[in-house]
């Protein structure tokens, strides 16, 4: 413990390397709280790999809620299909949070969102995004 002045404050270890610091809410260190990967829980799908969103091949409509019942035309690179898109990443859409809560991440905000350029015959989409994160 240290004291100034009448006041007191106390130490600890951070929980991950062990180095002294001033109690915070999640009690790691600023170097620890740094190498959280963000976009390793952004990335992760329902089998930890890409996530899939259905078109179908004959009226180009897309799958808007990821059960097979609802299709609806969007333009390539719209708004639109970018909002379905968000909806689709389980850590942004509110439903399984368990990656982002056991990673210590209190809450996402999309700042930027935006579509990368693909080969024109890819059946791949990629999308880049800016993400606020308040980390406990």
């Amino acid at each position: 413990m240290t004291s100034t002045a009448g006041l007191t404050t106390s130490l600890i270890p951070c929980c991950t390397c062990g180095a002294i610091i001033a109690p915070n809410p999640s009690n790691q260190c600023a170097s620890c709280l740094a190498t959280v990967d963000i976009g390793s829980i952004i990335r992760r799908g329902p089998g930890g790999g890409d996530l899939i969103i259905h078109q179908c091949r004959q009226c180009r409509k897309f799958d808007r809620t990821g059960d097979g019942k609802h299709y609806l035309y969007l333009d390539p690179e719209s708004p639109e299909l970018m909002a379905v898109l968000l909806k689709q990443i389980p850590a942004l859409s509110g439903k399984n949070n368990q990656y982002v809560k056991r990673a210590g991440i209190q809450a996402l905000k999309i700042l930027d969102s935006m579509f990368i350029w693909t080969e024109p015959n890819s059946m791949r989409m990629r999308v880049m995004l800016t993400i606020k994160a308040d980390i406990n």
